[in-house]
């Protein structure tokens, strides 16, 4: 094997960063956008924001096939695709034309769809596949895991606060040109220089010896852990999903609507969109360090932790409405930057842990799905609960986010790793 400087790994690694970081991160943008557009248009902003219901149904179908597309293109093809999907679907919202157009309404919608594309091609499946293939031990690949996938939240804070420069100096329809432009050349470099496998490069993953010795596995033989196939037949599997979609349903409804409801009792726009890119910030730090508190607390531990910071979030949220105070948003935001791993970094670090690195890729990306469905089930949880207050909101994501995480102690208490880890214990005793 190569030294450690000429190990490849790393740069792939930086890569899948970057393409997290450009997709993940102008996605966001939308809400930046959405009044100007739909004002643009002559529609309201709730007929506009249609486009993300569709681009939410369409994150849940391509979930389910991006696994056999990079096994059939590859995954530096595969993300290519997603870059271009990803400045493509904001070029096709400046062909909207003024006057409640139903054409230019149609092109919300498609563009809403070939965001999926990008979201789905270009983010935590797709790049904790290419991570696992560098890295084979699971401490190594916990841990640039947690890395790669901090792009989500060092995207949404620098994108969000580069569309808001933009804005106050060119129309809306330039600003998405710029960006599209930038993304491209970002997303561009990262595929064509840094996206390789270890096979493309001629080198062996990171810590192979290491990942073997630890499964006590010979050469030649396959890692621990189950297949796709093995692991949607057990019951762990489908309380992950289950669990997933109530704990990441409360905490959606955090990250997609704080700035919402700081506006609605009565914080003006500059100051809220300031409290949310401090939120965004500490997330992406956070996410640097989830590799390391992964592996020190474990599947459980870290299921409880981010669980129950998402909640404690939401006791704070509402305590700030009912007094207004500095100290309370500073600590909100701080116990929901700590919880920020239940959507960016959980489905990546448990499932692995739960089924083994063997088909790693094809379980994350089948059980993405339900991170999707969770995030679905946020605002319509909103629509259907808002008309009793925001309090009623906050409560019922937060005691959501605690029946999934109960549900989810048990799917890792079930899971295949977690019984062979059992059977070696009784075994050497």
């Amino acid at each position: 094997m190569e030294s450690t400087k000429k190990f490849f790994g790393y740069k792939a690694s930086l890569g899948a960063f970057l393409v997290i970081f450009v997709n993940l991160g102008i996605c966001t943008c939308l809400g930046v956008f959405l009044a100007s557009i739909a004002e643009y248009i002559g529609w309201d902003v709730g007929t506009v924001a249609i486009l993300g219901t569709l681009n939410t149904v369409g994150n849940i179908f391509l979930s389910l096939v991006v696994v056999q597309v990079v096994k059939k293109i590859g995954v530096r093809w595969t993300m290519l695709i997603s870059i271009i999907a990803c400045a493509l679907h904001i070029t096709l919202y400046t062909f909207t034309t003024p006057g409640q157009n139903p054409g230019s309404l149609a092109l919300m919608y498609i563009g809403g769809l070939i965001a999926s594309v990008a979201i789905t091609f270009g983010s935590h499946a797709v790049c904790t596949s290419l991570v696992a293939e560098w890295f084979a031990d699971t401490h190594g690949r916990e841990k640039v895991t947690g890395m790669v996938v901090s792009g989500a939240g060092f995207g949404a804070a620098i994108w969000v606060f580069f569309a808001g420069q933009l804005l106050a100096n060119f129309s809306w329809q330039d600003s998405y040109h710029i960006m599209a432009i930038v993304g491209l050349v970002i997303g561009l470099v990262a595929v064509f220089i840094f996206i390789r496998t270890p096979k493309q490069v001629g080198q062996e993953p990171k810590g192979l010896e290491l990942a073997r010795q630890e499964a006590k596995v010979a050469e030649g033989q396959e890692l621990p852990g189950v297949t796709r196939k093995q692991a949607l037949k057990t019951a762990s599997f489908w309380l992950l999903c289950i669990g997933m979609v109530l704990a990441i349903a409360g905490a959606s409804g955090f990250i997609s609507y704080n700035a919402t409801y700081w506006q609605s009792m009565g914080m003006d726009i500059t100051e809220s969109a300031n409290w949310n890119a401090a939120w965004l910030i500490l997330s992406a730090v956070i996410m640097l360090f989830v590799g390391n508190m992964f592996k020190k607390i474990g599947g459980k531990g870290f299921t409880i932790y981010v669980s129950v910071a998402f909640a404690l979030a939401c006791v704070f949220m509402i305590l700030w409405g009912n007094q207004l105070q500095t100290y309370l948003v500073i600590i909100t935001i701080i116990f929901g930057a700590l919880g920020y791993p239940l959507c960016a970094a959980y489905p990546t670090l448990v499932t692995h842990s739960m089924f083994g690195p063997r088909d790693i890729g094809a379980i994350v990306g089948t059980s993405m799905a339900a991170v999707y469905i969770g995030q679905m089930l946020g605002p319509l949880t909103l629509t259907a609960f808002l008309p009793m207050g925001w309090t009623t909101v906050w409560a019922i994501w937060a005691v959501m986010a605690i029946i999934g995480m109960v549900i989810l102690l048990i799917a890792v208490t079930k899971s295949p790793m977690n019984q062979l880890v059992k059977e070696k214990k009784l075994t050497q005793n």
